[in-house]
């Protein structure tokens, strides 16, 4: 948060979760090389108009 981040939701258990950022576009890099400097993943992702969708297998 210090980076950057104007918020921050924590989602899953364990060692497999989710941090996921709400971010100012100027501020994104500086935030991005704080998270890589924890050794995080990066996992970029864009908002749609559909929503989400499931479906069956």
């Amino acid at each position: 948060m210090s980076a950057g981040a104007t918020s921050l939701k924590i989602s899953g258990a364990g060692g497999g979760g989710f941090m996921m950022l709400f971010v100012d576009p100027l501020k994104r890099i500086a935030v991005e090389n704080a998270l890589e400097d924890l050794e995080g993943t990066i996992h970029p992702f864009k908002f749609t108009q559909e929503g989400t969708q499931s479906w069956k297998v």
